[in-house]
C-alpha cells in the first residue's frame, strides 16, 4: 500500500503466479456462486491511476475545465481489457487509431493487461473446467451489467466512478514509513526484536502473555501505515478512518475468505509503561468486516512520531533516531529497513 507502483505492477504481470498480490479466495468469497468481487473497486482505481497518469501528461488530462473525452474512453477501454469480460459496444484499441496505448517510455499497457483478470481467475479457481466456464459466465453477466452503468451512482461500482476516483487521487505514489527508534537507546542484538519497544501485550483469556511473532509485528506496522494513508482521504483531524480489509490482507499476502478479525486486529497490543493504552480500535456494523471503522491511538502515533515521507526526503531523516521502512511489495517480510 505504501508502494502503489509495485501494487500496479503486480496487477498487470504474471496472472498465474502462485503468490499473487490479489488474494483469490478473499476476492471471490472462495469462488462462491454469488459472484462477489470484494475489493475490486480499489484494485480498478489503482489500475486506472497507473494507466491515466503514465499515458497522459498533466496538461493533457483536461480541456476547457472538463476531462478529455478520449481519455475517459481510453481509460474505460483499458479497464475492460484488463477484466476480460465481453462488454457490449466496447471498441478495441486496434480499431481506434486515436487510442493511447503506449506510455511515454513505450510500454503498451493494453497488451500487458489484456484479459489479465480472466487469466488470473481461471488459474486460481479450483473447480472443474465445466464448472469454471459456467461460473465465469455468471460473473461476467453480473459485472458487465454493474460496471457499464453510464452515470455516477452512490454505493455502486461503475467504470465511471472508478475513473472519477482515479482522477481525484492522482498519479501512483511511493512513500516510506518513518518513526522513532527506542527512546531508551537500548541496543537490540536480534533484528526480529528491534520493534518490540513499541508495544507490550495484555494477558489473554488463559492468563498468559504470548509473544508476537515477527510476521505479526510486521502486520502491526502495516496497519499503522494503512491508517496514515487512509487519513489523507478523510477530513483533517478525524481519528477514525474507513479501512478496507481486502487491501490490507492483500498487502499481508493472506488469502482468508472468512475474514477472521484475529488475522489483522490486535486489541491486546498496548503501549505506555503505566497507562497501558490500547494501540488500535476497530468497529464494524453487524460483523460486516469488509468495511471497518478503524483508529490508531493518537498519543502513541505522536510519541513515536509516526509519519509518511516521500522517498526524496529520506536523506533528511536522522537515522540514528528514526527507522525508515520501505514497502517492497506484498507478503511476509515485505517491509525493508533503510539505513539501519
Amino acid at each position: 500500500m505504501l508502494n502503489e507502483r509495485a501494487e500496479f505492477e503486480a496487477y498487470i504481470t504474471n496472472p498465474e503466479s502462485s503468490s499473487p498480490r490479489i488474494q483469490p479466495k478473499l476476492l471471490t468469497g472462495n469462488f462462491s456462486t454469488d459472484c462477489g468481487l470484494y475489493g475490486i473497486e480499489q484494485i480498478l482505481v489503482v489500475l486506472a491511476r497507473g494507466y491515466i497518469f503514465d499515458t497522459y501528461r498533466e496538461d493533457e488530462i483536461y480541456s476547457d475545465g472538463f476531462v478529455r473525452p478520449e481519455l475517459l474512453s481510453d481509460a474505460k477501454l483499458f479497464l475492460q481489457r484488463w477484466l476480460g469480460f465481453h462488454f457490449d459496444h466496447a471498441d478495441s484499441p486496434e480499431s481506434n487509431p486515436t487510442s493511447r496505448r503506449q506510455t511515454s517510455n513505450g510500454t503498451d499497457y493494453f497488451r500487458e493487461a489484456d484479459r489479465w483478470f480472466k487469466k488470473y481467475w481461471m488459474a486460481h479457481c479450483e473447480k472443474t473446467e465445466k464448472e469454471k466456464e459456467n461460473l465465469w459466465k455468471e460473473l461476467e453477466t453480473k459485472w458487465t451489467e454493474t460496471l457499464s452503468v453510464n452515470d455516477y451512482r452512490e454505493n455502486q461500482i461503475t467504470l465511471n466512478s472508478v475513473i472519477a476516483q482515479a482522477l481525484n487521487r492522482g498519479s501512483l505514489k511511493e512513500q516510506y514509513l518513518v518513526f522513532r527508534k527506542d527512546p531508551s537507546g537500548t541496543p537490540v542484538k536480534n533484528k526480529k526484536e528491534r520493534f518490540s519497544y513499541l508495544y507490550s501485550l495484555k494477558a489473554g483469556n488463559d492468563g498468559k502473555i504470548h509473544t508476537l511473532y515477527e510476521k505479526t509485528r510486521e502486520r502491526l506496522l502495516k496497519n499503522i501505515a494503512a491508517y496514515l494513508l487512509s487519513q489523507k482521504y478523510h477530513p483533517k483531524g478525524q481519528t477514525f478512518v474507513l479501512l478496507y480489509r481486502g487491501q490490507l490482507l492483500n498487502w499481508y499476502g493472506i488469502d482468508d475468505a472468512k475474514g477472521a478479525r484475529s488475522i489483522w486486529y490486535f486489541p491486546r497490543c498496548v503501549w505506555g509503561l503505566e497507562t497501558k493504552e490500547q494501540i488500535m480500535e476497530a468497529y464494524s456494523r453487524e460483523n460486516q468486516w469488509n468495511f471497518i471503522k478503524f483508529s490508531v491511538n493518537q498519543a502513541f502515533l505522536s510519541y513515536f512520531d509516526f509519519h509518511l515521507i516521500d522517498p526524496s526526503q529520506a536523506c533528511d531523516v536522522d537515522t540514528s533516531k528514526y527507522w525508515i521502512l520501505q514497502d517492497m511489495g506484498h507478503g511476509a517480510k515485505s517491509l525493508r529497513c533503510l539505513k539501519n
